[in-house]
């Protein structure tokens, strides 16, 4: 990280800014106030953003894009498959996570991250989370699912959605069908990736129709 994008602040300044903010849904507009402004991307965390402004450590900024707060919508299948799909046709670029290149992790990362959900930032680690779902036509949309490679090392994974689909990023964010095997391409009609497992971060409230998040937010 450049020196020069980091802010220093007392450490009862930065306890404030963990948990849960707001997250912009554009893929990239700008903050403003009445020295600069600079572009934030899709995924960006909004502080104390109060539909207008929002605080810094430094300063306040206003923001006149779109957002979602998850504290005050409900959490469901079509949020997810709506969140997931704006990154849709982003370039893979290994380490990315912005809709201007992004790597399979990163996308699950910043899809959970919108949604309160603090995920590790590798397939191998983030499988380590969640409940196990025993086979694919269990499996929920905002299920994850792993793949290994030919020593048995999981090396990419994608957020399940509905219809047997999946989003995942492979040379970009697409979306294929998933079935037991595997991933198979959209296009070619090949397999491209050997499943593994099923994992469920998320838990769903049958008696609502909603979800709720398996662990706290902190």
């Amino acid at each position: 990280i450049d020196p020069k994008q980091i802010q220093y602040v007392e450490e009862n300044v930065f306890q404030k800014y963990q948990g849960y903010h707001p997250c912009s849904t554009d893929i990239a507009l700008p903050l403003m106030n009445q020295n600069l402004s600079f572009p934030i991307l899709l995924g960006s965390t909004l502080p104390f953003y109060d539909g207008i402004s929002l605080k810094m450590p430094n300063a306040h900024y206003t923001f006149s894009g779109s957002t979602i707060d998850i504290d005050s919508i409900p959490i469901n299948e079509e949020l997810i498959m709506k969140l997931s799909k704006r990154f849709l046709n982003a370039p893979y670029l290994w380490g990315g996570r912005s809709p201007f290149g992004i790597d399979c992790s990163g996308l699950v990362q910043q899809v959970f991250k919108i949604l309160g959900v603090p995920m590790k930032r590798d397939a191998s680690l983030q499988v380590e989370g969640g409940e196990l779902v025993p086979f694919p036509q269990a499996a929920r949309v905002g299920d994850l699912a792993f793949f290994d490679n030919a020593e048995g090392i999981i090396h990419h994974v994608g957020i399940i959605l509905d219809d047997q689909k999946i989003i995942h990023a492979s040379g970009k964010v697409r979306i294929d069908t998933l079935d037991q095997n595997g991933i198979i391409h959209s296009d070619t009609g090949k397999y491209t990736h050997k499943l593994r497992i099923i994992k469920r971060v998320l838990k769903y409230e049958e008696s609502k129709g909603q979800i709720t998040l398996q662990s706290e937010r902190k």
